[in-house]
């Protein structure tokens, strides 16, 4: 049973906050933080399926997380596009900032930079970095099912904050989304970072998504600094470090985040996972099977990420499957489906994709048994569903046996 929704490109650009009510729950958490000597505020948000799901999800860190539009935003954000197949569901993890220009920023290199900043203090970024890596994380990971990507999201100082975080070796984000960084920052350290990190041989492994506007005498200074990092990119090409530079035409500072957060997520997901279009190209290769493709993108990712990944989800493979099967695919929507179930053997909806396959390809008899197959698993993980879903398709694939009964 085909269970993928049709994507669709879109733009962003606003999302109310009251949809809080219906996407998810935000809970929050109080740190008596060791490193900041204070207590500290984390706001996690889990989606409103959290509970029933069984699956580990991918982790987003928004910083600035104190002004709770701006957290809600990129929550619902991450939401939406979950619900359109655009990203993966999210726990999203706010991090309420006390002090941004000491807590974002790093040691300055330059002994000018802290005469311009006068009495405001800076340089403490090494500080929140190890209140993420000792405090905020251990406890995220123990309260809540963590996959194996975590992505960081700034604005501003907070830009800043994430870049420089992926090229300081801390190691904290597998991605990082840098809106509107402040990249000219104590005379452009964070831009000589990069330099520095892409011309020597230790390339992190990170997915670097950084946006600006051009809007603001502000906005353009920073924006300076993100064209050269550009322009380093550019000229020193990485496996390892995946790179996507977007410049808004028209939007100034406050506006980039409403367009960047949307773009950046499906930038990664596009990378990530396999796509719509993705898929299509696998399709459209006749050297190799849908399978074998779909296999190897899964290798890649491992190497990319540098750790083993956990199997896709049956939804995940289920959907890949109907993918091939709507280019009229079927033989190759059969492999998938088999796979699929070679992993997730209590899967009962997997069975009747299969029972749909090879009923499209005449093979009513092995069609019925499969649709028998799904009612007898339905039947032994009934306690694991929800009595809506569980009649749902206990109805769905009675009627496909009954019809393929008559058809043998």
């Amino acid at each position: 049973m085909n269970t993928v929704f049709t994507t669709f490109l879109f733009v962003f650009i606003f999302i109310s906050i009251h949809a809080q009510d219906y996407s998810g729950i935000t809970k929050t958490h109080m740190i008596q933080s060791k490193v900041f000597d204070a207590e500290r505020q984390v706001d996690v948000f889990i989606p409103s399926d959290y509970e029933e799901r069984k699956d580990s999800l991918t982790l987003l860190i928004v910083f600035d997380a104190q002004f709770e539009p701006y957290f809600d935003m990129v929550a619902d954000m991450a939401y939406y596009l979950s619900a359109i197949g655009e990203f993966d569901e999210t726990i999203v993890v706010g991090i309420h900032t006390y002090h941004r220009p000491k807590e974002f920023t790093p040691v300055p290199t330059n002994p000018k930079t802290r005469e311009n900043w006068g009495e405001t203090p800076i340089g403490e970024g090494p500080k929140l970095e190890a209140y993420l890596k000792t405090e905020v994380m251990p406890l995220v990971n123990e309260n809540y099912r963590c996959g194996p990507i975590t992505i960081g999201i700034g604005h501003s100082l907070g830009g800043l904050f994430v870049t420089n975080a992926a090229f300081n070796g801390s190691e904290l984000f597998n991605g990082v989304i840098s809106i509107s960084p402040n990249m000219v920052y104590d005379y452009g350290q964070p831009v000589n970072r990069i330099d520095s990190v892409l011309k020597s041989d230790n390339h992190p492994r990170v997915f670097h998504y950084m946006t600006a506007g051009d809007v603001g005498r502000m906005e353009n200074s920073f924006r300076s600094g993100a064209e050269k990092a550009d322009s380093i990119y550019q000229a020193n090409p990485s496996e390892k470090v995946i790179w996507h530079y977007a410049k808004y035409e028209g939007k100034n500072h406050s506006l980039t985040p409403m367009y960047s957060i949307g773009d950046g997520l499906r930038a990664f997901y596009n990378f990530w996972n396999i796509s719509d279009a993705t898929a299509l190209r696998f399709l459209a290769n006749n050297e190799k099977t849908f399978a074998e493709q779909v296999e190897e993108h899964l290798i890649k990712k491992e190497e990319w990420l540098g750790k083993p990944l956990p199997p896709l989800s049956s939804t995940e493979l289920n959907g890949l499957g109907y993918l091939a099967a709507n280019e009229d695919r079927w033989d190759e929507a059969l492999t998938i489906f088999e796979y699929a179930i070679g992993l997730h053997p209590d899967d009962a909806n997997l069975y009747d994709s299969r029972g749909e396959a090879l009923e499209n390809m005449e093979k009513i008899e092995e069609a019925h048994k499969s649709y028998s197959k799904a009612l007898k698993v339905l039947a032994e993980t009934k306690d694991s569903i929800s009595a809506e879903d569980y009649e749902y398709y206990l109805e769905t694939f009675t009627a496909n046996k009954e019809r393929t009964s008559k058809l043998k």
